[in-house]
């Protein structure tokens, strides 16, 4: 017996056409292959914040070692600039130059909360430090610590540090910083971060035979991001650890370097010295900067584009009548500091040139006429160098942030001390997974 044809095998319609491939229709594989061949950090934040699935696999850490790999040398894309005022309850965001002509990190910008809309209801806030992408932030009211991604638009941790177990004792942070997670920890990703308090306490011991006596007291304490949980080292007498003193002049607060974060010694020991905090023995080796470096406000610590710890010096040249006739030129010297040992590096000369670093008809105005004001490098992140002009005569100084590779401006404007800059970090931590 003959199987009876379909009718549509004689209709002469075309076959039903297959449905379009779209993005969506490809393996996780497919699209890291796409994504890993973006030209910058920009780009793949860019494109990470379009969907969601994008994100978690450019987020994972494989994909992140595989794009840095592709892309080495790459800088920290400086996106803007945090300080406090006080006629705000929580830190300003002025963005920097880049980020109104380059479209990947205006998109950037516009994706993100860097105006800290979740945590606005927490009162009066001050930023303690900014580091990798993330904003420490500290509730004047409260202490309480909170560490925010202004990319990620999410709050990633609150913390309250420890005290001290005696409720009587006068406890108080000398000071609080971000610093990455340990390095050849299983349980640490490119995500992880720790946040270090220096902390302070006075009691009063009271003894059976009727004396008493004042102890002054000091620790580290460390909350370590990949395992939820805060340690302290025990407390031990003022002087015992060669911890800095508490930072009550904010132009002399801490410096990031790879592994490490400095402080200009204001204490004790040689006048021309750093005091450092290693990130993994949490010791405080001292660093000794190159002859003819002053201890003052015109150097800083930091890195360069591409990690290598350097020391940034800028000094006026020329008297005050040779200025009249020209722009102020500011003498640049960097130096990089050896790969070998950490006891006996030695800084290397690596650049020294003149430069005026004027950008607009502001900018020359004030180096040219404004004799009384001093120039000081408030930090050195990534290639990035923000320096202060400060002069009395200013109800507030002038900020100039340029890149050591070429000497480009990338920023330029007024605020009151502190001011933090704020740089995508790299590998890009900040990529939400949810």
């Amino acid at each position: 017996m003959k199987r009876k044809a379909s009718p549509s095998s004689f209709s002469g319609d075309p076959p039903p056409a297959a449905s379009p491939t779209t993005v969506d229709s490809f393996c996780d594989d497919v699209i890291a292959e796409f994504l890993v061949r973006l030209p910058s950090v920009p780009s793949l934040a860019r494109a990470a914040c379009a969907v969601k699935r994008w994100r978690r696999v450019a987020s994972s850490p494989a994909f992140l070692r595989r794009f840095h790999a592709l892309h080495p040398g790459q800088a920290q894309p400086l996106l803007g600039h945090y300080y406090y005022t006080e006629c705000s309850s929580r830190p300003v965001f002025q963005p920097a130059q880049p980020t109104f002509s380059d479209p990947e990190l205006s998109a950037v910008v516009r994706h993100g909360d860097f105006f800290l809309t979740p945590v606005t209801s927490m009162g009066r806030l001050e930023v303690e430090d900014c580091h990798q992408g993330r904003l420490l932030l500290r509730n004047c009211d409260t202490n309480e610590l909170t560490v925010f991604d202004p990319v990620a638009r999410r709050v990633l941790a609150k913390l309250t540090p420890p005290r001290h177990g005696n409720k009587r004792a006068f406890h108080h942070n000398s000071g609080s910083f971000l610093i990455p997670g340990r390095v050849g920890d299983q349980a640490a990703s490119s995500s992880s971060f720790r946040v270090v308090t220096m902390q302070r306490c006075s009691t009063t011991v009271i003894y059976a035979s009727g004396g008493d006596q004042r102890l002054d007291m000091e620790r580290l304490a460390v909350y370590d991001s990949s395992t939820g949980a805060w340690s302290a080292r025990p407390w031990t007498n003022t002087g015992d650890i060669d911890m800095p003193l508490p930072l009550k002049v904010k132009r002399y607060s801490a410096m990031h370097a790879p592994g490490r974060i400095c402080w200009k010694r204001l204490r004790g020991g040689s006048p021309n010295s750093l005091v450092s905090l290693d990130a993994e023995t949490m010791g405080f080796p001292e660093v000794v900067p190159p002859p003819g470096v002053l201890l003052g406000p015109s150097y800083a610590v930091g890195d360069t584009d591409d990690g290598s710890m350097c020391l940034v010096n800028m000094e006026e040249r020329g008297t005050m009548r040779l200025v009249m006739l020209s722009k102020k030129k500011w003498h640049l010297r960097v130096w990089l500091l050896g790969k070998s040992g950490c006891g006996g590096r030695a800084w290397v000369l690596d650049q020294e040139q003149e430069t005026s670093l004027t950008t607009s008809t502001e900018d020359a105005a004030d180096m040219l006429w404004d004799y009384d004001q001093a120039c000081r490098v408030v930090a050195v992140n990534a290639g990035v160098v923000l320096m202060c002009l400060h002069s009395p005569r200013r109800l507030n100084d002038r900020y100039i942030a340029f890149r050591l590779s070429n000497l480009e401006v990338v920023a330029s404007f007024s605020a009151s001390e502190p001011v933090f800059q704020y740089q995508m970090p790299w590998p890009p931590v900040l990529l939400p997974t949810a």
